[in-house]
């Protein structure tokens, strides 16, 4: 076994570059729907291709397939691998359980890329400024405030996250400034959350982990493609929820019951 597979963390739409078009493909999803009949899925091993497939994983693919086979499905990967049946594998933000076997399973014929977010630099602090001015009026020690905050990341002197709290009463310029900030870098939307919503088991589901076809913020976070996220009305959420963000804001690894996310 020669190839190289490769697990992707990032959006939908920097993936799909990595994807050659002329590939013969064969879609996870497509593969676990055969495996669900044992008389399909051994009718389908009996008409191996002539070149073999690049099997495409998308992360929604991984929701539909049941938690319990989930560490098991790169052994079987890997005999399809073995048998000539797929000579590489893409894959797109998968859970962990599903890496952590990956790598016991290929050992070092595995490769991890993830989507590059652009730095701040001088001039996106310049943009943030006049804009700033432009759409605030009257929070000139708050702009002050926001781009020395800002400036460490011009020099990547800090591998962590930029963390600010916006306080103060509505109609200040709380959530705009944040927009203007994303805009400024000129990549993707901002990913906003509305805390004040948070107040169910659903959110905390949302924010914990639950099942794989489950929504959650470690989803969101892997597939968005700006690097500004808004967590809008944090003081409205729940207290008891705080802690899925400790460790966020000060390392800028999100974890959850079924992913690790960087930031």
């Amino acid at each position: 076994m020669s190839s190289l597979n490769t697990i992707y963390y990032g959006p939908t739409k920097d993936f799909e570059k990595l994807i050659d078009e002329d590939s013969n493909i064969l879609n996870l999803r497509d593969l676990v729907k055969m495996m669900d009949s044992i008389e399909s899925f051994n009718k389908w091993l009996e008409n191996k291709p002539e070149i073999p497939y690049i099997l495409l994983c998308y992360g929604e693919a991984f929701y539909s397939i049941r938690e319990h086979f989930i560490e098991n499905l790169p052994s079987v990967i890997n005999y399809l691998f073995i048998d000539g049946y797929i000579d590489s594998c893409l894959m797109q933000n998968p859970p962990s359980a599903f890496i952590q076997s990956m790598k016991r399973v290929f050992k070092g014929n595995l490769e991890e890329n993830e989507y590059k977010h652009k730095n701040i630099s001088k001039q996106s602090l310049i943009k943030i400024a006049e804009k700033y001015k432009d759409e605030i009026v009257g929070q000139d020690e708050a702009l002050v405030e926001i781009l020395s905050t800002l400036y460490p990341l011009v020099n990547r002197l800090d591998e962590k996250p930029i963390v600010m709290m916006f306080y103060g009463p509505a109609g200040v310029g709380k959530t705009e400034a944040a927009k203007i900030i994303n805009d400024s870098l000129d990549q993707g939307g901002i990913l906003r959350q509305q805390m004040s919503m948070f107040q169910t088991s659903d959110f905390a589901s949302y924010l914990f982990g639950g099942t794989l076809e489950a929504p959650s913020l470690a989803k969101d976070l892997m597939k968005r493609e700006g690097n500004v996220i808004l967590f809008d009305e944090f003081n409205r959420c729940s207290p008891y929820l705080y802690s899925a963000f400790f460790q966020m804001f000060d390392e800028g690894i999100y974890i959850d019951k079924n992913y690790e996310v960087g930031l």
